[in-house]
């Protein structure tokens, strides 16, 4: 095997590693992240609304996610996403 095909194959073969922690990266992210979420809601659902549904709690969505989308973006450099109680998803 000459050495072109020899660093073609290192190449390739570090180039799969890569790919494939990133994918894995990206998955545990994800999770993380929706069980983050989900995690807030069930927080602000128990603690301030006791498990009804309230008028006021759009409001109380609507300055969290202001106010910490102001944070995020101050101390990580990127935005939050924001949360939609509407949709109930994040986008």
């Amino acid at each position: 095997m000459d050495l072109i095909n020899s660093e073609k194959l290192l190449y390739d073969e570090i180039s799969a590693l890569i790919e494939e922690s990133r994918k894995k990266i990206y998955s545990h992210a994800s999770g993380a992240t929706v069980l983050l979420f989900w995690k807030i809601g069930q927080v602000i659902n128990n603690d301030i609304l006791n498990n009804k549904r309230a008028d006021y709690g759009k409001q109380i969505v609507s300055m969290l996610s202001t106010q910490l989308s102001v944070k995020c973006t101050q101390s990580q450099g990127q935005k939050c996403k924001q949360y939609s109680k509407n949709n109930k998803k994040c986008f």
